[in-house]
């Protein structure tokens, strides 16, 4: 999971995020979240004679219900570019909270004096870890989900839950030049939603958000989740984070660099629809989860009501018509 996450350049592909989902019960609700930093190196495979990938979990944490912790600062030593020994810092800290409805996540990264040099023994290889090597690419990780089995009460039958959810939150960048944009592939951060099928596991084909930073979000997503013919559905979301340095790239290696993502009010359920097979709007009578969480619905307004509204705005625009008069014409 971890590993094919930096192998692919971390989360730059929507299938390798998704493959970051933690199995959670199907039945009921459950929450989960979970925090790590990790140091991976590239090396040949013999076996296959093609590019693999080594990872080390430097610091995990696994929350057991619905919240995780990490903070720490690891050394690393070798010889830098100049063929001169330096150490590398790293301080890493990431926070995930995850509640029935509600998923929030802030990690950050720092590294001061990066180096890299090729010649240096791999930190992390197929033989396991060597303390002495040094790492090719630096990750914080976070991650928090809820799953929730509902039962829908709706006017009609409905196939579809339309679940809109709210992104809140920013991803910064900083380093001792005083820069405020993080050097293209260099730095990556970036997080991403998905949300569940039938079975339990991700759903990509029922919606999927990525977006990286630095930036400012604040955003309205919409997920369709399938119903079973029981008028059940799993609803819920995974939410994840990535700050990664590929060190292989060009840093100074006398300065510092610091990401933060900061998602702390992070995805939120702000609405809920009915859909039938036709895709049509179905008025909901309620969500309820599986402890008796009724979750916010949408109103879906009555034929009549529509009518009302759209001929009163008929009756406003004659009104302010004939306020108007007749126009004046010209000698």
């Amino acid at each position: 999971m971890l590993e094919r996450l930096f192998a692919l350049r971390a989360a730059t592909s929507v299938a390798a995020m998704a493959m970051l989902a933690l199995s959670l019960p199907a039945a009921g609700s459950a929450t989960s979240t979970w925090a790590s930093l990790s140091a991976s190196n590239f090396f040949a495979d013999d076996v296959y004679d093609e590019v693999g990938y080594g990872v080390s979990l430097i610091s995990s944490v696994h929350g057991s219900t619905n919240a995780a912790d990490l903070n720490g600062e690891f050394p690393f030593s070798g010889l830098n570019s100049a063929a001169a020994p330096q150490t590398m810092t790293v301080s890493a800290s990431a926070a995930a909270t995850a509640t029935l409805g509600q998923l929030g996540m802030s990690t950050r990264l720092s590294i001061k004096t990066p180096y890299y040099n090729a010649g240096n023994p791999a930190f992390v290889n197929e033989d396991g870890v060597h303390a002495g090597g040094s790492p090719d690419v630096l990750g914080i990780f976070g991650y928090a989900e809820f799953k929730d089995d509902v039962v829908i009460n709706s006017a009609l039958p409905i196939t579809t839950l339309r679940v809109s959810v709210s992104l809140k939150g920013s991803i910064t960048y900083s380093d001792s030049f005083g820069g405020a944009t993080q050097p293209s592939g260099v730095v990556y951060s970036g997080i991403n939603i998905s949300s569940f099928g039938l079975d339990g596991n991700s759903c990509i084909d029922c919606g999927f958000v990525m977006v990286n930073g630095p930036g400012v979000f604040d955003q309205i997503h919409s997920f369709d989740v399938p119903v079973s013919a029981s008028s059940t559905a799993i609803l819920g979301f995974d939410f994840a984070t990535l700050t990664s340095f590929d060190l292989r790239r060009s840093y100074d290696e006398l300065a510092d660099y610091t990401v933060a993502a900061d998602f702390s009010r992070g995805v939120q359920i702000v609405s809920i629809q009915g859909l039938d097979s036709a895709g049509q709007l179905v008025a909901l009578n309620s969500v309820i989860g599986s402890d008796g969480t009724a979750y916010q619905i949408s109103a879906v307004p009555e034929v009549s009501e529509a009518a009302l509204f759209a001929s009163g705005l008929l009756a406003l625009a004659c009104m302010k018509r004939r306020r108007s008069g007749p126009a004046l014409k010209a000698d």
